[in-house]
């Protein structure tokens, strides 16, 4: 029988010990999550209309302080050696690249709409998104998962 020996005036106690094992869900929640939304609304900022470059460099000053503060905890460790680089930093790498690509873009853009060319204008912005973003977004891949 369960419970209390009114006998012995003592209380039996189930022990249960578990524990959840989800590296891959909380790995996913705390790291891959919150980068990739970063990551996402980057990529959006390109798809703006060029003439908005404004509105465009707004959204990648605020994603870079963003993710610098994300990965500030990071921070007071110091850099890792290239070989010895963790998932988070190998995302964050990537996810610096495209804010560089987006701050590269941004003066080209600002410099077309001087010129009153918006046809050229819109053909930059297509080879930036078709062209220079995935090339270098693959090579940075190739290089952080694969080689190092």
């Amino acid at each position: 029988m369960y419970g209390i020996n009114y006998t012995q005036r003592s209380v039996n106690k189930r022990k249960h010990h578990f524990s959840i094992k989800a590296p891959a869900l909380s790995s996913f929640v705390s790291i891959i999550l919150p980068i990739g939304v970063l990551g996402i609304a980057a990529i959006m900022a390109f798809g703006f209309n060029p003439k908005n470059h404004e509105d465009k460099g707004q959204v990648f000053v605020g994603l870079l302080i963003t993710s610098i503060f994300l990965h500030m905890p990071n921070f007071d460790r110091g850099l890792p050696p290239l070989y010895y680089l963790t998932l988070t930093d190998k995302l964050m790498a990537l996810l610096y690249v495209l804010l560089i690509i987006g701050f590269v873009e941004i003066p080209v853009q600002r410099l077309l709409n001087e010129s009153n060319d918006y046809r050229k204008c819109k053909e930059i912005n297509k080879k930036f998104i078709y062209y220079v973003l995935p090339l270098s977004l693959g090579t940075t891949t190739v290089i952080l998962f694969l080689i190092l």
